[in-house]
């Protein structure tokens, strides 16, 4: 039961070869754990991994190691009663005997270990805890949650058996939308900032590569317009980004 990945190699005479991966899911009525996490988040944000078990009542012990980019993201602890970080265990789950509940923040490894689960939950789709990441100020365009090892025990079995899951990806969320025109060396540089939708976001900061403080701010049309930008074309690396309370554009390239 559960995900499946199958890879197939192949090759011919001609010398053409490659991979082909396809992914299913197989559901025989065993437990299955299935992981949810949202897709984007916002600068500064944070998005919630949702940990789900597929007919639960048979489940005796679950083990789940989970593995992420320490640099990217920073885990919210969900028990604030119990030293260090823990997700957050639902009451049934809490029921089991937790042999582990801790994220290692350093190294960006969170483990799961609950044992005597049987018939603590009758549901045919049960939570069995969340966890919380907030973006970090280097989190870049996308970061991923993986899944190192995980194993069941089911029913009076004796043996743990394997199960694997997707990896997750999350991607940076950029709600502003930025352009400039006139970007030439000696030009006057127009930066325009919208939404989505194409509307004009004023009070806006602008920022320079990776400054923590902004050189210009968008008026009443969501512009800036200066001859400052194009005198700084000095053959370093140059860019901008907009930055609105939580909303952000991706970095505009002037050269690299």
């Amino acid at each position: 039961d559960g995900y499946h990945s199958l890879a197939v190699n192949y090759a011919d005479t001609a010398g053409n070869k490659g991979t082909h991966t396809i992914t299913f899911t197989v559901d025989a009525g065993a437990p299955q754990m299935i992981a949810t996490t949202d897709a984007t988040i916002l600068e500064g944000g944070s998005v919630t991994t949702t940990l789900n078990i597929k007919n639960p009542k048979n489940l005796r012990k679950v083990y789940a190691d989970f593995e992420y980019d320490a640099t990217k993201l920073e885990p919210v602890d969900q028990d604030s009663s119990t030293p260090g970080i823990q997700l957050a265990l639902e009451p049934w789950a809490k029921k089991g005997t937790i042999i582990a509940n801790r994220i290692d923040e350093k190294n960006g490894r969170i483990l799961i270990v609950i044992d005597n689960l049987l018939n603590l939950s009758t549901a045919d789709l049960s939570k069995l805890g969340t966890i919380k990441f907030k973006a970090k100020p280097a989190f870049g365009d996308e970061a991923q949650i993986k899944l190192h090892l995980g194993a069941m025990i089911v029913g009076d079995n004796v043996l743990s058996q394997r199960f694997v899951l997707p990896d997750t990806k999350i991607s940076r969320d950029y709600p502003l939308i930025l352009k400039a025109d006139g970007i030439k060396p000696g030009e006057t540089t127009t930066i325009t900032v919208t939404d989505r939708s194409g509307q004009p976001v004023a009070g806006v900061d602008i920022y320079l590569n990776d400054l923590s403080y902004p050189f210009w701010q968008t008026d009443n049309n969501g512009q800036v317009v200066t001859k400052i930008l194009t005198q700084l074309l000095t053959g370093e690396p140059l860019s901008i980004r907009a930055k609105k309370d939580s909303l952000a554009s991706k970095p505009f390239v002037l050269a690299e």
